[in-house]
């Protein structure tokens, strides 16, 4: 929630890679809108972090597990290997 995400800043300073699904789906109510503002929230969080990439995943919307895993994987071995080098 909101308030979760106020009361942990400043985000600590870790790697991190957030993954967005932006794929958009007319057909369900909201989703347009809701993936924009997604979107732009995501980017306001991440202007707190020092180091921090952002992943836009166009061919997910949710599940990007199941959609890209593949991106999954490579976000968990980029924090772990950042981790090590500090």
């Amino acid at each position: 929630s909101g308030k979760a995400l106020a009361a942990a800043l400043p985000f600590p300073d870790v790697p991190l890679v957030l993954l967005t699904g932006t794929m958009k789906d007319p057909s369900f109510p909201g989703n347009p809108t809701e993936q924009d503002l997604k979107l732009e929230l995501q980017e306001e969080f991440l202007k707190g972090v020092l180091h921090g990439d952002h992943v836009l995943v166009p061919n997910s919307r949710h599940y990007i597990q199941e959609d890209a895993p593949q991106l999954v994987i490579d976000a968990i071995q980029k924090v772990v290997n950042e981790s090590r080098k500090k």
